[in-house]
């Protein structure tokens, strides 16, 4: 049977290779996200009048 990645096996691997990126981008938005609440939530705890 003829598949698409016999086809274009390049066009193939640079879409999964995408698919991977964003993934990644995924991840690396939640984990800046969790320092920059993390860091504004300290900053609220210190500043905090007594």
């Amino acid at each position: 049977m003829l598949t698409f990645e016999k086809i274009a096996p390049f066009v193939a691997n640079s879409y999964a290779m995408g698919r991977d990126n964003t993934l990644i981008y995924v991840i690396a938005g939640i984990i800046l996200l969790h320092f920059i609440v993390g860091i504004g939530y300290l900053l609220y705890k210190l500043t905090k009048k007594k």
